[in-house]
């Protein structure tokens, strides 16, 4: 029996990191090999077969230029088109709320919020063509993530801010190193199917990193607001209201509004174009499929 689930494990393996159009030919081949070597009652080479298998170099299939064109050509939308598009949204958010509520304060802040909102979420849908399906999780989560948090310390670094590079930078090493490994698990969620609890998983933990990264700045201000109320300190960030609590409210506000400036903007657009990436790359896959292998007659 332990054989049998060793064996099945790691033929198993082997399959997946095999093109998906080849697995199903693949599994029936191996399995019917090891179900031979079990009939013969070798169960040291039925393990060294499989084993064999799980740590072969799979055969790589040569790519044409065209396809590889087309690759360069994915990568590049998502690396720098991506980013390029979520700034012209956050310029248009802003344009939009100051020509609709001028002088309104804070309901013009929860305008561009919500605006920013929808462009997160158009973004995460144009993942379906930014996304580049061949690469690995590992890849497209660097993809992703280094290009909002390098354009994070270049908008300190070129105008040589040492003062807020100091302040804001780890905030950005907390949000993207925090989505990074998010993305990992996100990614896993997808391809075992379960798509919805990906995207919610996502969406929220993400949330909850930027509720994190914003509060770093703001504890590194003179004259923090009060500590209790931080958990708002984002909603804050995007919204310029306190919505009547007590805390944050007045200078509380304003100081919030200062230290953060457009941290919680970036996360939140950053947020969208990454998980549609990842859950477009990853398509969910059969429950059968992805339940096992034929199990060889093993003893």
């Amino acid at each position: 029996m332990v054989i049998r689930r060793l064996a099945t494990a790691l033929l198993g393996l082997a399959v997946r990191r095999w093109p998906a159009r080849l697995r199903d030919g693949l599994r029936r081949e191996w399995a019917a090999e090891l179900h031979v070597l079990a009939e013969e009652e070798r169960p040291g080479a039925v393990l060294r077969f499989a084993a064999s298998l799980a740590v072969a170099r799979p055969a790589r299939e040569p790519a044409s230029v065209a396809v590889r064109a087309r690759a360069m050509g994915r990568a590049l939308r998502l690396t720098v088109v991506a980013p390029l598009t979520a700034a012209a949204m956050f310029v248009v958010a802003v344009v939009v709320a100051g020509v609709l509520l001028p002088d309104t304060g804070s309901l013009q802040y929860g305008a561009v919020a919500l605006l920013l909102g929808a462009g997160a979420v158009v973004l995460a849908r144009l993942g379906r063509w930014w996304t580049v399906g061949g690469a690995t999780t590992t890849a497209l989560v660097l993809a992703v993530t280094v290009p909002g948090c390098a354009a994070g310390f270049l908008q300190y670094a070129l105008t040589d801010n040492s003062a807020k590079l100091a302040a804001h930078g780890p905030a950005y090493l907390i949000f993207f190193g925090g989505l990074g490994a998010l993305l990992h698990f996100v990614a896993r969620l997808a391809t075992t199917g379960r798509r919805a609890r990906a995207w919610w998983t996502g969406a929220l933990g993400a949330l909850a990193l930027a509720d994190v990264a914003v509060m770093v700045p703001v504890f590194l201000a003179t004259g923090t607001p009060h500590p209790a109320s931080a958990p708002l300190w984002l909603v804050t960030a995007l919204t310029g209201s306190g919505f009547g609590l007590p805390s944050p409210a007045g200078w509380e506000i304003f100081t919030i509004l200062d230290q953060t400036e457009l941290d919680p903007q970036i996360f939140l657009l950053c947020t969208g174009i990454a998980l549609g990436a990842i859950m477009h790359r990853a398509p969910a896959r059969n429950t059968a499929e992805e339940s096992g292998l034929p199990s060889p007659s093993v003893p």
